[in-house]
């Protein structure tokens, strides 16, 4: 008996081919991965603008950890509000307002007065980061290549991420030195820049087609794929009765977050949200906020500490650049064990050579930024790739919700942690967690 034709799958499937990689496509790749550009920037600026702000706004110890935990916060509820609205609506019509929203805030930031403002207005900032990465990595799942689908959807954001962070703690280290008193405002507000950037260039970007073809929106699908330079097969509907006839066999698809956990998702919905959710407890706190634990151990000026800090940023990068090379040849679960293992390995070493040999903290820190980051690569694939379109941006909201809350926890509680049990102790708390 003959085979019928399934013109969607059969787009779907000559899309997943990674011979088909179009110059527009592998653009529109890297325009939405390195988006988190802006978030890695944006989060880690505060690291080291947080030396300053505690003396201007006399800041305790518990404020010194308040102030970064709030944007987290704000991305966790963003995160899971706009993961609805990301299936409803639409991958890019959320990327691009949360972009706007972003520069609006960041800019802000810059000019506030009080630190009540600053903490609100950091809220809000950490809200439109949410927002824009449940729908920019559900954007990226569905426009990558099933056989190299762990480069882009865990390597390529990662890597935006830690150039994001290594810039921030360049940019603190430039305007200590050169800004005076104002430095953290400028450091604040210079996000804007990246984002204004990021809109240019996602101008001209197709709504997602996957989403589109889900949503029974066949003619849009058709241009969004042949704007991403896509051959479209003649058997698809392309005529104005093919297009009604196949709307009319294909009702759009309705997701919840209580439909992300049942049957079939149930176990992968789980997997995803637990090990985001759970991962920043083995040393969340300490990466972030790292020019700040410099500033405690070394007693190193605050331009001196930032870019002490960068080391483990740069570790971060190299990586990313391994989990790109191994993700997709030995998967994702083996580079989450060899990540959490090594991670622990690493903070154990750091507990018992603190006070024999401080001068192994930095190689030590650079080591723990390469197996954080191998990890993540690991973890982001997963969350892209495990559960459908029709929840997908569910899936990316509760994920991130998870894993931002858990560094909200932990940011707030590392100068605790650190002034209450000194470094070995912290390091030995953050080896058990991994």
């Amino acid at each position: 008996m003959k085979a019928v034709s399934n013109p969607t799958a059969d787009l779907l499937h000559s899309f997943d081919n990674p011979n088909e990689m179009t110059r527009n496509r592998r653009r529109a790749l890297f325009t939405i991965g390195f988006g988190e550009f802006v978030d890695g920037y944006d989060i880690i600026v505060i690291g080291g603008a947080l030396l300053q702000l505690k003396e201007v706004f006399h800041l305790d110890t518990s404020e010194t950890g308040a102030l970064p935990a709030v944007a987290f916060v704000g991305t966790a509820i963003g995160a899971a509000v706009f993961g609805t609205l990301t299936d409803r609506v639409g991958r890019r019509t959320v990327f691009t307002f949360t972009l706007i929203a972003f520069i609006v805030f960041s800019l802000l930031s810059a000019i506030v007065t009080d630190v009540q403002m600053l903490f609100v207005i950091r809220f809000l900032v950490g809200l439109a980061i949410g927002a824009d990465i449940t729908a920019s990595m559900s954007f990226l799942a569905e426009i990558s290549p099933r056989s190299s689908r762990g480069r882009w959807t865990g390597s390529l954001p990662n890597v935006a991420w830690s150039i994001g962070a290594l810039c921030a703690l360049l940019t603190d280290f430039v305007l200590y030195s050169t800004a005076g008193g104002s430095a953290w405002r400028w450091m604040l507000g210079v996000a804007a820049i990246p984002a204004l950037i990021l809109i240019y260039f996602r101008r001209a970007l197709p709504e997602s087609p996957r989403w589109l073809l889900l949503k029974g929106r066949f003619p849009e699908a058709l241009e969004a794929f042949r704007t991403l330079g896509m051959v479209v097969p003649e058997t698809f509907p392309q005529t104005a009765p093919q297009v009604e006839a196949r709307a009319q066999e294909r009702q759009p698809e309705v997701g919840s977050y209580i439909k992300m956990f049942r049957r079939p998702n149930t176990g992968r919905a789980l997997l995803v949200v637990l090990i985001m959710g759970l991962a920043p407890f083995a040393g969340g706190g300490a990466s972030i906020m790292a020019p700040y634990a410099f500033s405690q151990l070394g007693h190193l000026s605050d331009a001196v500490s930032v870019l002490a800090g960068g080391i483990f940023w740069a570790g971060c990068a190299v990586g990313t650049f391994i989990g790109w090379k191994a993700t997709d040849r030995i998967g994702r679960i083996r580079l989450l064990l060899i990540g959490f293992i090594g991670q622990a390995v690493v903070y154990v070493l750091m507990a018992f050579l603190y006070h024999a040999a401080p001068a192994m903290l930095l190689p030590l820190y650079f080591l723990v930024g390469v197996l954080q980051y191998i990890e993540n690569v690991a973890i982001w694939s997963l969350v892209g790739e495990l559960l459908p379109t029709a929840i997908r941006g569910r899936a990316q909201g509760a994920a991130h919700c998870m894993e931002r809350v858990a560094l909200a926890v932990t940011v707030y509680l590392f100068p605790t942690i650190l002034a209450s049990y000194g470094f070995r102790d912290s390091a030995v708390i953050f080896a058990i967690c991994g």
